[in-house]
């Protein structure tokens, strides 16, 4: 019956078993389905079946559907060859490789005879295109047909094919094999794990954990440990004690942590399975074939999860990304707080049934409906670490080769992931005998990183810190400045309003005062806080005030009308929320925290009454302008002639960001002479719109 292969099968080893399968498929169809065979025949869609048939020399070209004795003919062959064959006894032969892997899998799932039967089929008719080509002439059929249809091919009682393919069963419990009720065809009726499940299911694998590979992987420890997380220890000490008692007693539990991209979320898991000393799996987001996972091939890996490792100790789950199946509002997933109250109802199930304790990571929880969270046993925010914690674990990943000065410029990237650096010395670490300098490879390596996750450099960090010359002394204001840093220092708190033109100051005080008071400085603009997503603004001015406290940091929000637009004009109720928000976190923050804007106008009236003090940034007055003048022609080397005093004197509506913005033009275009630094400071000053400004109140004096 081996006949001449007329399938793509995929290998060699497998076509005796395919003709075989084929023909008694074919035989049976054309036995129990004659109107689908009629019907198929008709629309000239039953050349597959055709095919096979010739391998038991019926020769289905020969008969004609519109004559009837030719019809009769050939069923009278198929009869035969039906009983000649002794088709009602003969079983379906299954490829060994397959047989193999499936008898891994049903030792560890715990499958019947039966069920394990059907999914050997329902994967042979997956893999095997000219199985499922025969299986298309049955047409549309509902579930109740299905069921005939699986018994006849399988030669088993419908009533244990129902049974076993109850949604209460091991097959649609593991997520294994489930029936999709509203489909209509063989194909898709009968729905597997996932495409890489089938692939995998004909390769030849060592044990059970390669079998699964692509589906739930071991996941190494990592190197971090939960002292790493400290600015969470109080939230972690619970969780460990929680999932130690569940992993010990192998109780089902879930914990969701979230936090935005780069907080360590993956790492924390790994380090809280190592501290209770646990095997950890992760519910893979891709298949073997490095294919991406959709988010209900994923949930059928998690069920599958919970019946291979049901009732095993020391066992816990991580399943990473889990925005995958989270989804938004706008999506129809089960996750979603717009997906159908029977789809909630699923997933609360399925956590309240979970039978292996599992860390849930997300970016965000904001589109998990709240009967959803209620399921988890634990949920809390991962937030960035603080600046010193971050400087530890950038030196505990380092292998010693970057020292605290170049440990410390790393740190000051709170969107670095430690994980990223982690990986990123452990590369370096294996090549640093073949590179001249192992240290500059890893900046590099880490800037490249930097720059593809859209955030700043970190040499771009560095052209924002003070320069050399600066001095409070030489900034035109209504205040004593030096004077204000001695009282905020003596109060411990403030709320400072730094308002004036652009390039007035403001914000380079605010990194004076920092190295004044010797405390780190926190510095968010609005493209850091904005967020495209409702409420993701809010949680982002909330998390900058969280951070600033647990770092002990001054916290200086630049461009803060972003934020404080007055509510009166307000158009969309998002633009009153964020105010509401940073109003909120203004009058409960305990630290030093400074706004700057251009705009004072445009603030919000009851905003301006959270200030403690509101300052005024003006252009810089003549002799303030002369010594900038003096200093930055120092640094550069320049004499400063009378003359070119008195021109500088002359010089209106000048401030500080002049200066500064001239002297990093000169780091690729040398200025020669003081002449030549008073004409960029003239073209600096023309580009302004200094008749607006004027009406503004910004001048000289």
């Amino acid at each position: 019956m081996a006949g001449t292969r007329m399938y793509k099968a995929g290998n060699e080893l497998f076509d005796e078993e395919i003709d075989h399968t084929a023909v008694i498929l074919a035989l049976k169809l054309s036995k129990h389905y004659k109107n689908s065979l009629l019907q198929a025949a008709k629309y000239g869609i039953a050349d597959e079946i055709g095919q096979v048939l010739s391998l038991v020399d019926i020769n289905f070209d020969l008969w004609d559907i519109d004559d009837k004795e030719k019809k009769s003919a050939f069923f009278e062959a198929v009869e035969l060859e039906y009983v000649k064959l002794e088709i009602e006894k003969t079983q379906i032969a299954f490829p060994q490789i397959l047989e193999t892997n499936i008898q891994k899998l049903s030792d560890a799932v715990k499958l019947s005879d039966i069920e394990a039967k059907l999914l050997k089929f329902a994967v042979m008719l997956s893999y095997f295109e000219a199985l499922s080509s025969i299986t298309q002439l049955i047409g549309q059929l509902t579930t109740k047909r299905l069921f005939d249809f699986l018994s006849i091919a399988l030669n088993e009682p419908i009533c244990d094919i129902e049974e076993a393919l109850h949604r209460e069963g091991r097959l649609s419990v593991s997520g294994l094999l489930v029936v999709e009720s509203g489909e209509m065809l063989v194909e898709r009726k009968i729905k597997l794990l996932s495409e890489g499940f089938v692939e995998r299911m004909m390769c030849k694998h060592k044990n059970i954990y390669a079998v699964i590979r692509g589906i739930v992987t071991a996941v190494d420890m990592g190197s971090l440990e939960v002292g790493d997380y400290g600015h969470v220890k109080d939230r972690l000490d619970v969780v460990s004690a929680m999932l130690k008692k569940q992993t010990e007693s192998a109780k089902g539990g879930n914990i969701l942590i979230y936090g935005t991209p780069g907080t360590g979320k993956t790492e924390l898991a790994k380090a809280i399975a190592k501290s209770i000393g646990t095997n950890l799996y992760e519910i893979d987001y891709q298949n073997s074939i490095m294919q991406a996972l959709d988010a209900d091939d994923r949930l059928r890996a998690f069920k599958l999860s919970q019946v291979l490792f049901g009732n095993t100790k020391n066992t816990l789950l991580m399943f990473d990304e889990a925005e995958d199946v989270f989804g938004d509002r706008q999506s129809k997933n089960i996750f979603s707080k717009s997906a159908p109250q029977r789809d909630k109802a699923f997933i609360n199930r399925m956590l309240e049934n979970s039978s292996v304790p599992t860390i849930w990571l997300t970016n965000s929880v904001s589109a998990i409906d709240e009967a959803v969270l209620r399921r988890f046993d634990m949920v809390f925010e991962l937030p960035i670490p603080p600046k010193k914690k971050r400087f530890e674990i950038i030196k505990n990943s380092s292998f010693g080769m970057l020292n605290d000065e170049a440990a410390n410029e790393l740190a000051k990237h709170e969107r670095l992931s430690p994980a990223v650096v982690a990986k990123t010395m452990n590369v370096v670490a294996k090549i640093k005998d073949e590179i001249e300098n192992p240290s500059t490879a890893a900046k590099m390596m880490i800037e490249d990183m930097l720059k593809a996750q859209g955030y700043d450099s970190i040499e771009s960090a560095k052209a924002n810190e003070l320069p050399g010359y600066y001095d409070p002394m030489l900034i035109n204001t209504d205040i004593d400045l030096r004077g204000l840093a001695e009282g905020i220092e003596s109060a411990k708190s403030a709320r400072i309003c730094l308002y004036g033109a652009p390039g007035t100051g403001k914000s380079a005080y605010g990194r004076w005062l920092s190295e004044y008071l010797g405390r780190p400085l926190i510095l968010k603009k609005g493209s850091d806080l904005l967020s495209m997503w409702v409420g993701g603004t809010e949680k982002n001015i909330k998390s900058a005030f969280e951070e600033a406290n647990d770092e002990n940091a001054i916290l200086l929000l630049d461009e803060v009308d972003s934020f404080l637009a007055d509510r009166k004009s307000a158009q969309r109720n998002w633009e009153v929320t964020q105010v509401n928000e940073l109003l909120t976190q203004m009058e409960s923050f305990g630290g030093i925290f400074l706004a700057t804007t251009n705009l004072m106008d445009n603030l919000d009236e009851a905003s301006l009454r959270r200030f403690d003090a509101k300052v005024k940034f003006g252009y810089l007055k003549a002799e303030q302008a002369l010594k900038l003048f003096a200093g930055c022609s120092k640094e550069l080397g320049l004499r400063l002639s009378p003359q070119i005093k008195e021109e500088v004197r002359q010089l209106s509506h000048l401030a500080p960001g002049d200066f500064a913005a001239v002297m990093r033009g000169h780091r690729f275009n040398n200025i020669k002479d003081t002449r030549e630094f008073v004409k960029r400071l003239q073209d600096e000053v023309a580009v302004k719109k200094v008749a607006n400004e004027l009406k503004m109140g910004f001048l000289s004096s």
